[in-house]
């Protein structure tokens, strides 16, 4: 995995954007210092069914952390390469995930 850089699309308010990160170096931190959050919330909609379960509570509906699947994992046990093995389409796509502050409209609408 030497030299490998992985894409992270970050959707905040009205704009995007794109950081390339390096697997290498931070493949064992937790997976928000690596995507640089910013706001109140962070989202991962692309991977996981909108119940609103991950913004109220800041929890994937589950994650594969050390070859064992969790049900319920909080975003701040989650590592960039328990994120990456969860979804290994991700290593071609990268990562895709919006941040911001919850509006007065509800969830998903930062």
């Amino acid at each position: 995995m030497a030299d490998k850089k992985l894409l992270v699309t970050r959707h905040v308010l009205d704009q995007m954007d794109l950081i390339n990160i390096e697997l290498e170096e931070q493949q064992k931190f937790p997976l928000l210092d690596v995507v640089r959050s910013s706001g109140m919330t962070s989202t991962f909609f692309n991977y996981y069914m909108d119940d609103g379960c991950q913004l109220l509570n800041d929890t994937f509906p589950y994650m594969i952390i050390e070859g064992q699947l969790e049900w319920n994992v909080p975003y701040n046990r989650v590592t960039l390469e328990d994120f990456l093995v969860t979804h290994p389409a991700c290593l071609q796509e990268g990562i895709e995930y919006e941040t911001g502050l919850p509006a007065a409209s509800g969830h998903g609408r930062v």
